[in-house]
């Protein structure tokens, strides 16, 4: 067995494990990516896409938490999640001091290091400030001409930057539900955050919940991420959506897409 660490560094690395592929057919390799490698536009032959399985290994879950913890256990962690997220290393940090440092830490070596580096991204800054602006505005309705206009980019940079965000798991899009997919595409989407504490340490806030006027968008953002852990580890083929009425009145729609059929819910 092979292993390969951050995969995403390394220079046709599709390419490279197609190649041991064909010459070591008893290899096993696994390859671990902090970001997300194309396997679209990678110019590989489809025949070897087929033996390539992809999982995607989020920041611990409650769904994982709850067999070696009670209900009360759980309820008690809730707001430390809220706040200070769910990487590995912060469960083993005695104290919120070092919980702060290491984010903060975590945010400045680890989490633009693709962005800047492999993506050859050369104005570093617009993208901390694109961050800072999401994280102030998740679970909020986002108009990426907007966005430009306060960071003087124009909106397909913006988008471009979005994307590459979402291919290094910072944060995950939400769009709006219809049943006409031309009007889906045309409204505007939400941005959530694939972890809080990241989120709060992009905005230098670590307050306890009843020191803060963002515990809605927190709430929320906390639901929706945990839904998706659940969802992922059993293996439950769900598209999600948001909608709400001209009122305000809304809800968080889930597709269940299994051989075709489809049925919703929502909650």
């Amino acid at each position: 067995m092979l292993f390969i660490d951050e995969a995403q560094s390394i220079e046709n690395i599709l390419t490279s494990l197609k190649i041991l592929y064909d010459n070591f057919p008893n290899l096993k390799v696994m390859v671990s990516a902090s970001s997300r490698l194309d396997l679209d536009n990678d110019g590989v032959e489809p025949p070897f896409k087929k033996w390539v399985r992809l999982y995607h290994l989020y920041t611990i879950s409650i769904f994982e938490l709850q067999h070696g913890q009670n209900r009360l256990e759980l309820d008690r962690q809730r707001e430390e999640r809220m706040i200070f997220g769910s990487y590995p290393a912060i469960f083993r940090l005695s104290n919120h001091k070092k919980k702060e440092a290491w984010l903060n830490k975590h945010l400045l070596d680890d989490l633009y290091k693709d962005m800047l580096v492999f993506q050859a991204i050369k104005h570093g800054q617009k993208i901390r400030d694109l961050l800072r602006l999401l994280a102030f505005q998740i679970g909020e309705d986002i108009s990426l001409s907007r966005l430009g206009k306060r960071l003087d980019l124009s909106k397909q940079t913006v988008s471009h930057y979005i994307n590459l965000l979402e291919k290094s798991f910072v944060i995950f899009r939400l769009n709006g539900f219809h049943r006409s997919l031309a009007k889906e595409l045309s409204k505007k989407p939400r941005i959530y955050f694939y972890d809080l504490g990241i989120r709060n340490a992009l905005i230098g806030n670590f307050s306890p919940l009843d020191k803060r006027n963002d515990v809605a968008a927190l709430w929320k953002n906390f639901l929706l991420i945990e839904r998706k852990k659940s969802n992922a580890y059993q293996q439950r083929f769900i598209s999600t959506y948001f909608w709400k009425t001209y009122t305000g009145a809304g809800l968080v729609l889930q597709q269940h897409c299994i051989d075709g059929y489809s049925e919703s819910e929502s909650g």
